[in-house]
């Protein structure tokens, strides 16, 4: 093996960075598509809405980028989904790192305080 294959174990995949521009261009309504207001949009204008992806992990990913790209702070349950897929901290950040290089800031974690 080579230098130039090497990557580091954390890295993500072609696959796992199409879905984060998928993030990207899915607004925040594509996270719960069967809203109230979704349906209304629909019913009224004939326009739907993004559908969740068919694989789970993937679309655990994609809910956690859309939020990063598309709101300030990413919840801390859609971080738990995201590691909970099989997805390691280090790549979180790798993925927050990379919106912010587009958005100029970094989204940050939101989490709960019970």
């Amino acid at each position: 093996m080579s230098v130039i294959d090497c990557k580091p174990a954390d890295a993500l995949n072609a696959f796992d960075w199409w879905v984060v521009e998928i993030a990207r261009i899915d607004g925040p309504s594509s996270i719960e598509p069967a809203s109230r207001l979704a349906r209304f949009v629909k019913a009224m204008f004939g326009i739907s809405r993004a559908r969740t992806l068919a694989n789970a992990r993937a679309e655990s990913l994609r809910r956690f980028c859309v939020r990063a790209w598309h709101s300030g702070p990413v919840r801390d349950s859609d971080l738990r989904a995201l590691t909970d897929a099989g997805y390691s901290m280090a790549q979180a950040d790798q993925i927050l790192v990379h919106i912010a290089g587009f958005r100029g800031f970094a989204s940050s974690v939101h989490v709960a305080h019970i």
